[in-house]
């Protein structure tokens, strides 16, 4: 858990470090997808991250990458993760969260009556 946590802070850190810009108000990460695979032990000794870019799609709406982290350690790669997240701005995913969510909740409360109703014809 500790590598997986180290790729998604580094994906987080290098987006903002290098893709945000001087106006842009606060943002929102998504992962779209990440897969790790193990290729040996780490051990807590000293190790670093190998972190490319394989693809980008940036808009004025939102920010899209697919990017590959290698933890390496004495030499030998220990993981391979694959990630793909997309950059919002946090006004436009609020909003369509409130959406979902207000969705979600609407359905919970349509299935929890029926089953009230349901228990209570029983």
């Amino acid at each position: 858990m500790v590598l997986i946590e180290a790729s998604r802070q580094a994906f987080l850190a290098v987006t903002e470090s290098f893709f945000k810009n001087e106006n842009e108000e606060s943002v929102y990460f998504v992962i779209n997808s990440m897969t790790t695979e193990f290729m040996g032990f780490v051990f807590p000794v000293h190790s670093y991250i190998d972190y490319r870019i394989v693809s980008k799609d940036i808009n004025e709406r939102r920010k899209k990458f697919s990017v590959e982290i290698d933890t390496i350690q004495g030499g030998d790669l220990r993981t391979k993760s694959s990630v793909s997240f997309t950059v919002y701005p946090n006004r436009i995913i609020s909003e369509r969260e409130a959406a979902l969510a207000r969705d979600t909740a609407q359905v919970f409360l349509s299935e929890f009556q029926q089953q009230s109703t349901m228990k209570v014809a029983e």
